[in-house]
């Protein structure tokens, strides 16, 4: 019997292969710039940030540490994001050890809240007029320990933090929204879109600080070590 030579494939057949291996080849290159899956947990994410060339104010803003520090290390960040609760709660207090205690950093908190996060801007509010009456630090501490940012657990964290709640109260109805959406626009000057943000520099008169570095994303403490090491030693 005679077999029959095999056909050969159509034209529309060998489009359909090479469309498939370009788009594979395309999702590989997305996959190695942007990390895949693990890009959202900073794992992925760009290393660094574009330095800006300008003197970024931090004037008004909370921050751990003496104003006569020679260095300061600027955090973005926003209540709701799960990646800036992990710095709160584990980073952060290992730099205000290492760093802040010792009067050589100041680390400095602006506000970023997403629009994504339909709480987060409430919960900002609430930090800044908590703020008002030398309570930030404690709220900031009991929000990114809250499971959810839901209003009455905010003002229970508030409450707890041993501030004039009447004050409290009359405060975000309002007040502080002007101050924290200062703090989103001076994040988009900066074309920060994501948190938590850092920008690393020299605390200069007028509460200004001149960037040298930056890293954005979760970040484990041998990182913010390799940015600080160098002038910090």
């Amino acid at each position: 019997m005679e077999i029959p030579p095999p056909k050969r494939p159509s034209l529309r057949t060998v489009l359909d292969v090479v469309t498939t291996l370009v788009l594979l080849v395309a999702a590989g290159a997305v996959l190695l710039r942007f990390g895949g899956p693990s890009a959202a947990s900073g794992a992925g994410a760009p290393p660094s940030l574009l330095v800006p060339k300008e003197r970024v104010s931090i004037e008004g803003a909370p921050f751990k540490g003496s104003a006569e520090a020679k260095y300061a290390l600027i955090e973005f960040s926003d209540f709701e994001c799960p990646y800036c609760s992990r710095f709160a709660n584990d980073v952060g207090p290992q730099i205000e050890a290492k760093y802040v205690k010792s009067g050589k950093l100041a680390l400095v908190f602006i506000h970023l809240p997403l629009p994504i996060h339909k709480n987060a801007f409430a919960a900002a509010e609430a930090a800044e007029c908590g703020n008002r009456q030398g309570a930030f630090w404690p709220i900031h501490d009991r929000l990114f320990r809250l499971p959810s940012l839901e209003p009455q657990s905010v003002r229970a964290a508030a409450a707890a933090s041993e501030i004039e709640m009447t004050k409290f109260d009359a405060c975000v109805i309002g007040e502080a929204k002007g101050k924290v959406q200062a703090d989103a626009d001076l994040a988009k000057a900066l074309s920060l879109t994501g948190t938590p943000a850092f920008f690393f520099g020299t605390l200069e008169p007028g509460l200004k600080v001149r960037v040298t570095a930056g890293l954005s994303g979760a970040r484990p403490f041998g990182d913010f070590e390799e940015m600080l090491k160098p002038v910090l030693r």
